[in-house]
C-alpha cells in the first residue's frame, strides 16, 4: 500500500489526527511535514542512533512516539486496529498463517525501552516472510513455516521439562541429557542446539 512511510502510519486515524505546527523532517519516517511537533525526549531515552536526519515529529509518528503503551506492552497493529498482547497471544499471531496485511508486531520482554525504534520503517506486507520487532534481539525477519517449526519443537521440549534457558543457551544440563536418552527426545535436544544462534529462536522461546 503506498503512503505507509513506518509502523505508525498503521495507526487508526482517530489516533493520529492531531496536528501540530511546525514545518520540518520527522526524525522517526523521515517525511517532510507542515503539521509537526517539537521533538522532546526524557533523560532516559538513550535509542538516539535509530532516529532519522530531523527536526520534527509528523502526526503520525508522534502519536505513536508519545503513547507509552507501545514501549510498555506486546503489541499488534493490523487493519482491525491496535492491540495489545500477552505473551500467548502473541505465539497464537504468529504461527497462524492468515494475518491482516499491511501489519506489525511487538515483543517486549521488560516493557523499559523503545524496542520498535530499530526497525520503525519495517511493516509487513506478507504473511509468510516478515519482520518480528522486539526489544530484546532487534528487529528480527522470521520465515512462517520457520515460526511454525520453532514452536512446535520448542513446545514439545518445554513439555519434557526442559528449561527456557537452556533452550536459550544451548546450554544442557547432564540431567536433561539423561532424560533425552531415557524418554528418546535426544534428536530434538540437538535440533534445539542447532538452532540456538539464530535471534528467532530466541523469540519463540520467549513466546512459547
Amino acid at each position: 500500500m503506498e503512503g505507509i512511510k513506518a509502523i505508525s502510519y498503521l495507526l487508526p486515524s482517530e489516533m493520529r489526527n492531531a496536528k501540530g505546527e511546525e514545518a520540518g523532517t520527522c526524525i522517526l519516517c523521515g517525511v517532510e511535514t507542515e503539521e509537526g511537533f517539537p521533538v522532546e525526549f526524557s533523560s532516559t531515552f538513550t535509542a538516539f542512533s535509530h532516529l532519522a536526519y530531523g527536526n520534527v515529529l509528523c502526526p503520525s509518528c508522534n502519536a505513536f512516539f508519545r503513547n507509552q503503551d507501545f514501549r510498555r506492552r506486546s503489541w499488534k497493529i493490523t487493519p482491525c486496529g491496535v492491540e495489545f498482547l500477552k505473551r500467548e497471544q502473541v505465539l497464537e499471531f504468529l504461527t497462524t498463517e492468515e494475518k491482516p496485511i499491511p501489519f506489525a508486531v511487538y515483543i517486549t520482554s521488560t516493557g523499559q525501552k523503545q524496542g520498535w525504534l530499530q526497525g520503525f520503517r519495517y511493516v509487513n506486507f506478507s504473511k509468510q516472510k516478515f519482520f518480528i520487532h522486539t526489544d530484546f534481539v532487534g528487529c528480527v525477519l522470521a520465515e512462517y513455516r520457520q515460526v511454525v517449526e520453532f514452536a512446535e519443537l520448542i513446545k514439545f521440549l518445554r513439555e519434557k521439562k526442559v528449561s527456557k534457558t537452556e533452550l536459550t543457551s544451548g546450554e544442557f544440563s547432564m540431567y536433561t541429557y539423561r532424560r533425552s536418552i531415557e524418554n528418546n527426545f535426544e534428536l530434538e535436544l540437538r535440533k534445539a542446539k542447532e538452532f540456538v544462534s539464530q535471534p528467532l529462536w530466541e523469540v519463540m522461546v520467549y513466546v512459547c
